[in-house]
């Protein structure tokens, strides 16, 4: 820290902002109320800073496994299950008053952004275990000898084919995503 020669006065420390000149602390703290992030020293002093709004306070996705009142977390194999529960039904208990398939968009945008990507995640597990059909060749990869041609409702057929799901959603996700882009469902980017 730089400080200015002074004889009786109280010296007054001077702060370098990356290029621009140094500036006493007194008059760049002046600008800003005591509590505004521009005065922190991180290379804001001296700018207009704004503070990024919150997301509403009535929206929440549970993290998972979920938490239980003991303290203790549901076992990572049924987290899949859970996923699907708070897509069809929510979870009022836990703040999940809407089921999320039922989200519209208005609450995935702006400040509630932060939701998005939770929220898409949550909808291709969910989706894939209520939508999807399997066709004749999954059926007789994965041993499927059923009357039914969907996962819908049938854990035996989503287990067999997405073994992963034991192991937790996170690695559910991206077996999924593997079958998605394997079917066709998701076209993926070419990087430049």
């Amino acid at each position: 820290m730089i400080t200015q020669p002074t004889s009786n006065i109280i010296q007054t420390p001077l702060v370098s902002v990356s290029t621009q000149a140094l500036v006493p602390i007194s008059i760049a703290s002046s600008q800003f109320p005591p509590s505004h992030p521009a005065q922190a020293s991180d290379g804001f002093r001296g700018r207009d800073v704004t503070s990024r709004q919150l997301p509403r306070s009535d929206l929440l996705i549970p993290d998972i496994p979920l938490q239980h009142l003991d303290g203790t977390r549901s076992p990572k194999c049924d987290s899949w299950r859970e996923i699907v529960e708070h897509w069809q039904n929510g979870d009022p208990p836990r703040g999940l008053h809407t089921p999320l398939k039922d989200w519209p968009l208005d609450w995935l945008r702006g400040p509630n952004k932060i939701f998005a990507m939770k929220h898409h995640h949550r909808a291709v597990i969910a989706k894939e275990f209520l939508n999807v059909s399997v066709s004749i060749l999954d059926r007789l990869y994965y041993g499927l000898i059923t009357s039914s041609c969907s996962y819908g409702s049938n854990e035996a057929a989503f287990i067999l084919a997405y073994p992963e799901a034991e192991g937790g959603h996170s690695k559910l996700l991206v077996a999924i995503d593997k079958a998605r882009r394997a079917r066709g469902d998701v076209v993926t980017r070419k990087r430049a």
